[in-house]
């Protein structure tokens, strides 16, 4: 394999060190120059991750352009050997049609409206926390929290009992556990979302209310329809919806109908149940007993179906998209020529013939009678390779 060439490399401001240098080490390490566009929200982060690399590359490997969307839509025009994007769908699809008019091959990682599906025989605590982190984590803003969880009745109520005391147990503010939603887009979006599930009579458990510098208290709903916006829109923001079911098995459909599919998880003590449901789920990432983290984890691939991209990052599956094949024969044979070469000899002539009948008797009788061409052939090759003396041409 070798390098593509350029790789043009557009990513968001949510984790604007971690999902950069998911590509960025791989693809210079593969012998790429990288064409950077960082998030216009994060020029710090940008700037510290220029300053790890730079001092380790010749110049021009890695060029870093700063700006807004006008300078994403340049990049993704530029006709890079490959482009490289983590971002929205809107973003992501307008990224695949600039692409597609120079014809450079897209890696997709998009959003994600990740679903946990909680079993009557799960350990309640370390299932509460596992969620609790996963759809709070980075204040929601990861395209792998868990926005929406179903839960078997049984357990519905103790989760919830306990999904609310550790929702109200993280700090909020500067100094808090809880981070601020980043830009005044994303808190209009979890606003109108949290509105939407209000208005559709939505029980909201805990949290709810805007705080100074654009945080929202971690916010729990229940009795929501289907069709709540929070329910289908990725949210990107600290709102958890909890749905409960009579039966896990009933959850897998509803988790499935969803426009995403980027992580699932299932958490039960019954591993073998757990895999079975895990398997069903329409996810690029299966867990089961713990969410998300695996998009840390360097030898594992990250990857989507449906509305959540057709791209993978982490893991030698990665490479495919960072370097191309390439094929070098080298030809050590003496004789004059091959068999297939002109001129044909009369037994080359014959074997053809044979072979197309074969061919055209049947694929099974061809296949059959295969062991015996092949006999035929290594006897014949000199034959077929045509002689260097005239009295051998026969």
């Amino acid at each position: 394999r070798l390098p593509v060439g350029v790789v043009g490399l557009i990513t968001p401001w949510n984790l604007p060190i971690a999902i950069p240098l998911r590509t960025l080490v791989p693809a210079l390490l593969a012998g790429n120059a990288v064409l950077w566009k960082p998030s216009e929200h994060t020029p710090h982060a940008s700037a510290f991750v220029r300053s790890l690399l730079e001092p380790l590359l010749p110049d021009g490997l890695l060029v870093v352009l700063e700006g807004g969307p006008e300078v994403g839509a340049a990049v993704a025009s530029a006709g890079c050997d490959r482009l490289v994007f983590t971002g929205s769908v809107r973003a992501g699809r307008a990224v695949a049609e600039a692409a597609a008019r120079t014809l450079t091959p897209v890696s997709l990682e998009l959003g994600g409206k990740d679903a946990a599906i909680v079993c009557a025989d799960c350990d309640l605590e370390r299932t509460a926390r596992g969620i609790v982190w996963a759809a709070f984590f980075n204040g929601g803003q990861n395209c792998a929290a868990i926005e929406r969880v179903y839960v078997e009745r049984a357990v519905a109520r103790p989760l919830l009992d306990l999904l609310v005391d550790l929702a109200r147990a993280i700090r909020v503010g500067p100094d808090g556990e809880l981070t601020p939603l980043a830009t005044e887009a994303q808190r209009q979006t979890v606003r109108r979302h949290l509105e939407d599930a209000r208005a559709r009579g939505a029980r909201i458990l805990c949290g709810g209310t805007f705080r100074e510098g654009g945080y929202l208290e971690p916010t729990i709903l229940t009795d929501l329809p289907e069709d709540a916006l929070v329910m289908t829109e990725e949210s990107f923001g600290p709102l958890l919806p909890v749905v409960a079911v009579e039966r896990a098995e009933d959850a897998i459909a509803r988790a499935n109908a969803s426009d995403y599919g980027l992580n699932g998880s299932i958490w039960s003590r019954d591993l073998a149940r757990a895999r079975r449901l895990a398997l069903q789920l329409e996810v690029g990432v299966a867990l089961v007993n713990n969410h998300a983290f695996t998009g840390a984890v360097p030898q594992l691939p990250w990857s989507g179906v449906k509305r959540s991209g057709s791209g993978v990052t982490s893991s030698e599956l990665a490479l495919e998209h960072l370097t191309r094949p390439h094929v070098l024969l080298l030809d050590r044979a003496r004789e004059p020529g091959d068999p297939w070469w002109f001129p044909y000899t009369e037994t080359a002539r014959r074997l053809l013939r044979r072979a197309i009948a074969l061919g055209a008797d049947s694929a099974l009788r061809a296949v059959g009678q295969l062991p015996g061409l092949l006999r035929l052939v290594s006897r014949r090759r000199r034959e077929l390779r045509g002689a260097s003396h005239p009295e051998d041409r026969r």
